[in-house]
């Protein structure tokens, strides 16, 4: 499943995204929101509490470093 959140702002051509949306919108998995993004919320996490005592770095990377690119993303 792929979301996208566009302002669609004129950075760059605004009729070159639509036409590029077009050609994706048809997908079933791929859902496409325009607007500002006022809250970013992550819900997203790896589970198994058991697995994360035998291999800490594989939480490290998937919860916590994969919610610092979320947070960086918002920033910018």
């Amino acid at each position: 499943m792929v979301t996208e959140y566009e302002n669609v702002n004129d950075y760059y051509d605004t009729q070159l995204k639509r036409d590029r949306l077009e050609i994706l919108l048809p997908f079933d998995s791929f859902t496409f929101y325009e607007g500002e993004i006022d809250v970013v919320i992550n819900l997203a996490a790896q589970v198994g509490v058991r697995y994360s005592l035998e291999n800490p770095h594989a939480y490290i990377d998937s919860n916590i470093l994969g919610f610092m690119i979320v947070f960086e993303a918002c920033r910018h």
